[in-house]
């Protein structure tokens, strides 16, 4: 987080998915590891030094995106879960 955003990860991180999912590239598999953690950060604290733009998205924005195969997976299982209703409450979001 720190080196993509500029954004220190403060909380406890909490582990989300571990395993291998369809590559957004091609053919093939890639391994995941995916952890959440709770933070108070607003779109002004992101500071993206290289690559892509890096923003702060509504829950009920994601279902209409453009996601990779491996995102449009566990994106709508993680924020329709305990922990992720948990996170949002821990950041004053939920």
């Amino acid at each position: 987080m720190l080196e993509e955003s500029a954004i220190a990860v403060e909380g406890q991180l909490e582990p989300v998915f571990d395993g291998t999912l369809p590559s957004g590239a091609g053919p093939g598999l890639v391994a995941w590891h995916v952890f959440a953690a709770a933070t108070g950060a607003s779109a002004a604290d992101i500071i993206v030094g290289e690559g892509a733009d890096i923003v702060f998205i509504p829950p009920e924005r994601v279902a209409g995106l453009d996601l990779t195969p491996s995102a449009a997976m566990l994106l709508p299982t993680f924020l329709g879960s305990a922990l992720h209703s948990r996170l949002a409450a821990e950041a004053g979001r939920g």
